[in-house]
């Protein structure tokens, strides 16, 4: 049977076709393919995730891992990844620890290739045996400070009900080397039609967004709204350790809270179960009667 091998390297991660002549093409995928860390806290421990993953699902496959380079006596991998049938991809995970006093410039590949090892269903073989591999590759500098920097964007509201709340959703970027967060989110609403009338709230996010080295994290943040409805200025400050690290202005209109029994009627079937609940037979009937006069006059309307 003729075989082939094509390797391509692109930003997005290292992919491998293995094209046999009787059979589909076979494809093996590391994502990322490439793993770069800039200032590693020596006597730190950090994990990166690799995602394996392949073309066909037929069979279950086994995938060994090692390490080489000369960075390679601190990183630590699974000697093996499992793909069950039906799967088709699998994490792996690299912890990067250099020790106490390690500093400098290190750089290890880390390389996946099938086995040719009996699969835990049926009895069934990897086709392709080891006849290739395909590598991740791994650079790290470790220094001895501590170094915070942290990025913060893709900044939304969410929610536009005065007297509910809403939600405002970010993403957290950690880029330092040590465990790190936002420790407060202040929210100023500032009245577009009166400029002098704002409403203040400060909100508390240590636990919500710790967020460990070089990883990332997406935040959402629930939020009370005290302000009336109005079309509104919302000013954002994002503060860690008594700095702004970043500030985001968005305008949003609030509109007034419906009435209750206008809630009732979105939640259908699920609410009236609850009325019923606390409220009994009676309480049924009239939450019913509501929603079907709410339905009525939404469809004249």
């Amino acid at each position: 049977m003729n075989k082939f091998l094509i390797w391509s390297l692109g930003a997005g991660g290292s992919f491998l076709f293995f094209i046999m002549s009787a059979a589909p093409t076979l494809a093996l995928g590391l994502t990322p393919g490439q793993v770069t860390l800039i200032g590693v806290k020596s006597g730190s421990q950090i994990e990166r995730t690799i995602t394996v993953s392949r073309s066909r699902t037929e069979l279950a496959e086994y995938y060994d891992i090692a390490v080489e380079g000369a960075g390679a006596v601190w990183v630590t991998a699974p000697p093996r990844v499992f793909l069950p049938v039906g799967h088709r991809s699998a994490p792996l995970t690299l912890t990067i620890a250099p020790p106490t006093g390690v500093v400098g410039k290190y750089q290890a590949q880390v390389a996946v290739r099938p086995t040719a090892e009996p699969s835990k269903t049926a009895g069934d073989v990897n086709e392709v045996g080891l006849s290739f591999s395909l590598a991740v590759s791994l650079a790290f500098t470790v220094v001895a400070e501590e170094r915070r920097q942290l990025l913060i964007d893709n900044i939304f509201l969410e929610g536009a009900e005065a007297g509910g709340q809403f939600n405002v959703l970010f993403s957290l970027h950690n880029q330092g080397n040590i465990l790190d967060g936002i420790d407060q989110l202040g929210i100023d609403f500032i009245d577009q039609t009166a400029p002098a009338v704002a409403y203040h709230y400060v909100a508390p996010l240590a636990r919500e967004t710790a967020t460990a080295p070089f990883n990332d994290r997406a935040v959402k943040l629930p939020v009370a709204l005290t302000a009336p409805a109005g079309q509104y200025l919302v000013r954002l400050q994002f503060i860690s350790h008594n700095q702004v690290v970043a500030a985001k202005e968005l305008t949003r209109e609030f509109v007034p809270a419906p009435p209750f029994w206008q809630k009732i009627a979105r939640g259908g079937g699920k609410k009236l179960r609850l009325i019923f609940a606390v409220g009994g037979a009676g309480a049924l009937v009239l939450a019913a009667a509501a929603i079907q006069h709410y339905r009525t006059r939404a469809k004249k309307l």
